[in-house]
Protein backbone atom coordinates (compact mmCIF):
# COMPACT_ATOMS: atom_id res chain seq x y z
CA UNK A 1 0.00 0.00 0.00
CA UNK A 2 3.04 2.57 0.80
CA UNK A 3 4.19 1.88 -2.37
CA UNK A 4 0.75 2.27 -4.23
CA UNK A 5 0.39 5.75 -2.10
CA UNK A 6 3.84 6.94 -2.75
CA UNK A 7 3.47 6.28 -6.71
CA UNK A 8 -0.02 8.34 -6.23
CA UNK A 9 1.63 11.21 -4.60
CA UNK A 10 4.09 11.20 -7.35
CA UNK A 11 0.90 11.11 -9.94
CA UNK A 12 -0.38 13.91 -8.30
CA UNK A 13 3.36 16.02 -8.38
CA UNK A 14 3.50 15.60 -11.52
CA UNK A 15 0.47 16.55 -13.02
CA UNK A 16 0.83 19.97 -13.52
CA UNK A 17 3.99 19.92 -15.54
CA UNK A 18 1.51 18.27 -18.35
CA UNK A 19 0.21 21.70 -18.66
CA UNK A 20 2.70 24.39 -19.14
CA UNK A 21 1.85 25.18 -22.40
CA UNK A 22 0.15 29.10 -22.63
CA UNK A 23 0.86 29.31 -19.19
CA UNK A 24 2.05 33.29 -18.28
CA UNK A 25 5.91 33.92 -17.44
CA UNK A 26 5.11 34.30 -13.71
CA UNK A 27 2.71 30.69 -13.16
CA UNK A 28 5.54 28.62 -15.42
CA UNK A 29 8.30 29.71 -13.45
CA UNK A 30 6.64 29.09 -10.33
CA UNK A 31 5.15 25.35 -11.59
CA UNK A 32 8.58 24.20 -12.59
CA UNK A 33 10.52 25.64 -9.58
CA UNK A 34 7.49 23.71 -6.99
CA UNK A 35 6.63 20.62 -9.13
CA UNK A 36 10.42 19.93 -10.88
CA UNK A 37 13.55 21.70 -10.06
CA UNK A 38 12.67 21.97 -6.50
CA UNK A 39 11.62 18.34 -6.05
CA UNK A 40 15.15 17.01 -7.73
CA UNK A 41 17.87 19.19 -6.24
CA UNK A 42 19.48 17.42 -3.17
CA UNK A 43 19.66 20.69 -1.45
CA UNK A 44 16.20 22.12 -2.40
CA UNK A 45 16.50 25.88 -1.23
CA UNK A 46 15.83 27.78 -4.59
CA UNK A 47 14.99 31.41 -4.28
CA UNK A 48 12.59 32.67 -6.84
CA UNK A 49 13.01 36.36 -7.97
CA UNK A 50 11.09 38.82 -5.55
CA UNK A 51 9.17 40.10 -8.64
CA UNK A 52 7.19 37.05 -8.86
CA UNK A 53 5.84 37.56 -5.08
CA UNK A 54 2.30 38.63 -5.68
CA UNK A 55 2.01 35.09 -6.30
CA UNK A 56 1.76 33.79 -2.96
CA UNK A 57 0.52 30.06 -3.52
CA UNK A 58 1.70 27.48 -6.16
CA UNK A 59 -0.67 28.64 -9.53
CA UNK A 60 -1.17 24.87 -10.15
CA UNK A 61 -4.94 24.51 -8.58
CA UNK A 62 -3.83 22.17 -5.90
CA UNK A 63 -4.10 22.85 -1.99
CA UNK A 64 -0.23 23.15 -2.38
CA UNK A 65 2.43 25.70 -1.11
CA UNK A 66 5.41 27.09 -2.40
CA UNK A 67 8.23 25.04 -0.95
CA UNK A 68 11.10 27.93 -1.90
CA UNK A 69 10.90 32.00 -1.45
CA UNK A 70 11.31 34.94 -2.80
CA UNK A 71 14.26 37.22 -2.70
CA UNK A 72 17.19 38.58 -4.63
CA UNK A 73 18.13 36.92 -7.65
CA UNK A 74 20.27 39.56 -9.12
CA UNK A 75 23.85 38.19 -10.29
CA UNK A 76 26.64 40.08 -11.88
CA UNK A 77 28.29 43.34 -11.65
CA UNK A 78 26.88 46.94 -12.56
CA UNK A 79 29.98 47.62 -14.55
CA UNK A 80 29.78 44.43 -16.88
CA UNK A 81 26.74 42.02 -17.35
CA UNK A 82 24.32 42.11 -14.99
CA UNK A 83 20.20 40.40 -14.50
CA UNK A 84 17.90 38.56 -12.43
CA UNK A 85 17.31 34.74 -12.53
CA UNK A 86 13.64 33.37 -12.56
CA UNK A 87 15.16 31.05 -9.86
CA UNK A 88 18.22 30.93 -8.08
CA UNK A 89 18.67 26.91 -6.82
CA UNK A 90 20.84 26.66 -4.17
CA UNK A 91 23.19 29.76 -5.77
CA UNK A 92 24.65 26.58 -7.72
CA UNK A 93 22.13 26.85 -10.93
CA UNK A 94 20.67 29.50 -12.56
CA UNK A 95 17.11 28.99 -14.46
CA UNK A 96 15.44 31.46 -16.41
CA UNK A 97 12.72 31.68 -18.79
CA UNK A 98 13.77 32.86 -22.51
CA UNK A 99 10.97 34.52 -22.97
CA UNK A 100 12.36 37.33 -20.58
CA UNK A 101 14.43 39.86 -22.40
CA UNK A 102 18.06 40.19 -20.94
CA UNK A 103 18.46 43.02 -18.29
CA UNK A 104 21.56 44.69 -20.27
CA UNK A 105 20.41 43.97 -23.62
CA UNK A 106 20.43 47.36 -25.70
CA UNK A 107 19.09 48.48 -29.14
CA UNK A 108 22.29 48.62 -30.59
CA UNK A 109 23.35 45.30 -29.43
CA UNK A 110 20.10 43.73 -30.65
CA UNK A 111 21.04 45.24 -33.79
CA UNK A 112 24.75 44.09 -34.19
CA UNK A 113 23.39 39.73 -33.57
CA UNK A 114 23.62 38.42 -36.70
CA UNK A 115 20.33 37.18 -39.10
CA UNK A 116 21.19 33.85 -37.78
CA UNK A 117 21.28 34.53 -34.08
CA UNK A 118 17.87 36.70 -34.15
CA UNK A 119 16.21 33.49 -35.72
CA UNK A 120 17.52 31.36 -32.78
CA UNK A 121 17.19 34.16 -29.58
CA UNK A 122 13.49 32.26 -28.44
CA UNK A 123 15.50 29.48 -27.03
CA UNK A 124 18.32 28.27 -28.79
CA UNK A 125 21.19 30.96 -28.71
CA UNK A 126 19.35 33.00 -26.35
CA UNK A 127 21.87 35.83 -25.59
CA UNK A 128 20.28 36.27 -22.16
CA UNK A 129 21.36 32.88 -20.96
CA UNK A 130 24.42 32.66 -22.75
CA UNK A 131 25.50 35.31 -20.45
CA UNK A 132 23.93 34.22 -17.44
CA UNK A 133 25.86 31.08 -17.85
CA UNK A 134 28.99 32.73 -18.52
CA UNK A 135 29.05 35.15 -15.04
CA UNK A 136 27.50 32.19 -13.00
CA UNK A 137 30.80 30.29 -14.08
CA UNK A 138 32.74 33.35 -13.16
CA UNK A 139 30.81 33.18 -9.85
CA UNK A 140 31.49 29.67 -8.82
CA UNK A 141 35.11 30.20 -9.61
CA UNK A 142 35.23 33.40 -7.23
CA UNK A 143 33.09 31.72 -4.76
CA UNK A 144 34.54 28.15 -4.45
CA UNK A 145 37.86 28.56 -6.06
CA UNK A 146 38.96 25.08 -4.72
CA UNK A 147 36.23 23.21 -6.61
CA UNK A 148 37.89 20.62 -9.13
CA UNK A 149 36.02 22.61 -11.98
CA UNK A 150 34.06 25.58 -13.52
CA UNK A 151 32.19 23.76 -16.06
CA UNK A 152 28.97 25.21 -14.97
CA UNK A 153 24.78 24.99 -16.51
CA UNK A 154 22.24 27.14 -16.40
CA UNK A 155 18.72 26.18 -17.42
CA UNK A 156 16.65 28.09 -19.92
CA UNK A 157 12.98 27.50 -20.07
CA UNK A 158 9.84 27.62 -22.05
CA UNK A 159 6.24 26.25 -22.09
CA UNK A 160 7.43 23.28 -24.83
CA UNK A 161 10.83 22.66 -23.35
CA UNK A 162 14.31 23.86 -21.94
CA UNK A 163 17.76 24.25 -23.45
CA UNK A 164 20.72 23.71 -21.22
CA UNK A 165 24.17 26.00 -21.26
CA UNK A 166 27.50 25.12 -19.75
CA UNK A 167 30.53 27.77 -19.67
CA UNK A 168 33.78 26.54 -18.23
CA UNK A 169 35.40 29.86 -16.74
CA UNK A 170 38.43 27.92 -16.57
CA UNK A 171 39.08 27.05 -20.40
CA UNK A 172 36.80 29.47 -22.23
CA UNK A 173 34.64 27.42 -23.58
CA UNK A 174 30.87 27.56 -24.20
CA UNK A 175 28.48 24.24 -24.69
CA UNK A 176 24.73 24.06 -25.66
CA UNK A 177 22.20 21.10 -25.51
CA UNK A 178 19.92 20.60 -27.91
CA UNK A 179 16.11 21.48 -27.28
CA UNK A 180 14.32 19.19 -24.89
CA UNK A 181 10.61 18.53 -25.03
CA UNK A 182 8.95 18.81 -21.49
CA UNK A 183 6.28 16.16 -22.68
CA UNK A 184 7.11 12.96 -24.44
CA UNK A 185 2.85 13.34 -25.62
CA UNK A 186 -0.10 15.01 -24.93
CA UNK A 187 -0.51 13.26 -21.41
CA UNK A 188 2.91 11.46 -20.89
CA UNK A 189 5.94 13.49 -18.97
CA UNK A 190 8.94 12.96 -21.01
CA UNK A 191 11.14 10.77 -18.19
CA UNK A 192 14.37 11.63 -20.39
CA UNK A 193 13.54 15.57 -19.64
CA UNK A 194 13.13 14.84 -16.16
CA UNK A 195 16.53 12.63 -15.78
CA UNK A 196 18.62 15.43 -17.46
CA UNK A 197 17.51 18.03 -15.27
CA UNK A 198 18.16 15.85 -12.22
CA UNK A 199 22.06 15.44 -13.49
CA UNK A 200 21.52 19.13 -14.41
CA UNK A 201 20.86 20.29 -11.08
CA UNK A 202 22.91 18.24 -8.84
CA UNK A 203 25.69 18.69 -11.30
CA UNK A 204 27.84 19.37 -8.09
CA UNK A 205 27.78 16.24 -6.69
CA UNK A 206 27.65 14.21 -10.24
CA UNK A 207 29.71 16.44 -12.45
CA UNK A 208 33.31 15.12 -13.37
CA UNK A 209 34.35 18.74 -15.57
CA UNK A 210 35.07 19.22 -19.42
CA UNK A 211 36.13 16.08 -20.78
CA UNK A 212 39.87 16.07 -22.28
CA UNK A 213 38.51 15.33 -25.74
CA UNK A 214 37.11 18.76 -25.73
CA UNK A 215 39.54 20.76 -23.74
CA UNK A 216 41.14 21.31 -27.58
CA UNK A 217 38.00 22.93 -28.59
CA UNK A 218 38.18 26.19 -29.88
CA UNK A 219 37.37 28.57 -27.11
CA UNK A 220 33.96 30.81 -27.30
CA UNK A 221 36.81 34.00 -27.42
CA UNK A 222 35.16 35.63 -24.00
CA UNK A 223 38.61 36.06 -22.73
CA UNK A 224 39.91 38.16 -25.36
CA UNK A 225 36.51 40.31 -26.10
CA UNK A 226 36.29 41.18 -22.16
CA UNK A 227 39.84 41.31 -21.43
CA UNK A 228 39.36 45.10 -20.49
CA UNK A 229 37.17 43.80 -18.01
CA UNK A 230 38.08 40.51 -17.75
CA UNK A 231 39.11 40.93 -14.06
CA UNK A 232 35.77 41.88 -12.67
CA UNK A 233 34.23 38.57 -13.96
CA UNK A 234 36.96 36.80 -11.95
CA UNK A 235 36.94 38.56 -8.69
CA UNK A 236 34.18 41.52 -8.54
CA UNK A 237 30.52 39.79 -9.57
CA UNK A 238 28.27 39.26 -7.02
CA UNK A 239 24.94 37.06 -5.95
CA UNK A 240 22.34 39.94 -5.01
CA UNK A 241 22.55 43.69 -4.12
CA UNK A 242 22.98 44.54 -8.24
CA UNK A 243 23.08 48.13 -7.85
CA UNK A 244 24.45 48.95 -4.75
CA UNK A 245 28.26 50.20 -7.06
CA UNK A 246 31.46 48.01 -5.51
CA UNK A 247 33.75 51.04 -6.20
CA UNK A 248 33.76 54.29 -7.70
CA UNK A 249 35.21 54.19 -11.05
CA UNK A 250 38.10 56.96 -11.77
CA UNK A 251 36.97 57.90 -14.62
CA UNK A 252 33.20 57.16 -16.62
CA UNK A 253 32.81 57.76 -20.35
CA UNK A 254 29.31 56.15 -21.02
CA UNK A 255 29.21 56.52 -24.42
CA UNK A 256 32.20 53.93 -25.36
CA UNK A 257 32.19 52.22 -22.20
CA UNK A 258 28.90 51.36 -23.23
CA UNK A 259 29.49 50.88 -27.07
CA UNK A 260 32.94 48.59 -25.80
CA UNK A 261 31.11 46.33 -23.84
CA UNK A 262 27.67 46.27 -26.54
CA UNK A 263 30.80 45.03 -28.95
CA UNK A 264 32.17 42.77 -27.18
CA UNK A 265 29.48 41.07 -25.86
CA UNK A 266 27.84 41.00 -29.70
CA UNK A 267 31.36 39.75 -30.79
CA UNK A 268 30.84 36.74 -28.45
CA UNK A 269 27.52 35.77 -28.86
CA UNK A 270 28.45 35.19 -32.48
CA UNK A 271 31.76 33.54 -31.95
CA UNK A 272 29.81 30.92 -29.90
CA UNK A 273 27.10 30.54 -32.51
CA UNK A 274 29.78 30.05 -35.05
CA UNK A 275 31.52 27.28 -32.67
CA UNK A 276 28.32 25.57 -32.12
CA UNK A 277 27.17 25.51 -35.84
CA UNK A 278 30.83 23.95 -36.58
CA UNK A 279 30.44 21.11 -33.87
Amino acid sequence: MSLVAEGLGQMATQAPLLKLEHLSEEDLTLILANHLFGKIAASPKYVIDKNYAVKKRCPCGKDCNITGYYGDTGIGNEDVWHGNLDINLNQELGISNTEKEGATTTSAEAQSLSAEMKKCIHLSRNNQIIAQTVVFSFLQRQCHPESSHFLVPSIGVSDSGFVIYFYDSEHDILLESSRIPFLASEMEINLFAVLTCWLVVNYKYLGSGLPESLRDTERSGFFSQAKEKIEIYRNNLKFGNIGIPSHVPEKLNPATDTELLSDARSKFLNIAFETSQQA
